[in-house]
């Protein structure tokens, strides 16, 4: 009987052990759609900060928050209007402030390495701030993105370094009743390759 109590014990401790931990996870990001890319074609500085848990070394959930900023030319469609002009006349800031939750699935391979794959859902809010006369000039909108990351997670001690790369699927389209303003679909879609430092508990 005692030993019925104790493999149950163990086997419930197990299912329920889980580590803590956070990261700061700086990157790289660039648009992939063809209008947001041909906007600003480079790559830009994206910040981000997790929160996450694992149980049983194999699978987990996170919390994240990143933010991703860039400038770049307007795009105007010569066809639309009535009249040539000339696009890199004005400007088109875009920032997007992301807040993730993402189910993680990790696999240990020995020697503190630990390679991963995530999926969830993302909450976008962006803002574009645009000088032209023929579109919103500012315009902050909130969308839901998907989003898939692939890592691995190299840990020393309670430290890890966490090399990974991120690709996140987001449209979001811009009607207007302006008859002067163009209609605008975008394809926000972004790739982020960065490497996170975080910490365990």
């Amino acid at each position: 009987m005692k030993k019925i109590l104790f493999i149950t014990f163990f086997l419930v401790s197990s299912a329920f052990a889980f580590e803590t931990y956070v990261e700061f996870k700086p990157g790289a990001r660039g648009f992939t759609g063809d209008i947001t890319n041909e906007i600003d074609p480079n790559w830009n500085v994206s910040y981000g900060a997790q929160v996450g848990m694992v149980w049983c070394k194999r699978w987990g959930v996170s919390l994240n928050y990143s933010n991703f900023h860039t400038e770049g030319r307007s795009i105007i469609e010569n066809n639309n209007l009535p009249f040539n002009v000339d696009p890199y006349t004005h400007t088109t800031d875009i920032t997007l402030n992301n807040l993730d939750v993402i189910g993680n699935g990790f696999w240990p391979i020995g020697c503190g390495l630990r390679p991963y794959v995530g999926i969830g859902p993302r909450i976008s809010f962006v803002a574009i701030h645009n000088d032209s006369p023929f579109v919103d000039q500012k315009v902050e909108k909130t969308g839901v993105a998907g989003l898939i990351v692939i890592g691995m997670q190299m840990s020393k001690g309670c430290f890890f370094l966490d090399p990974f790369i991120e690709y996140t699927f987001f449209r979001m389209s811009f009607d207007h009743h302006d008859a002067e303003v163009i209609d605008f679909d975008g394809n926000f879609d972004t790739v982020q390759i960065g490497l996170g430092i975080g910490v365990r508990f």
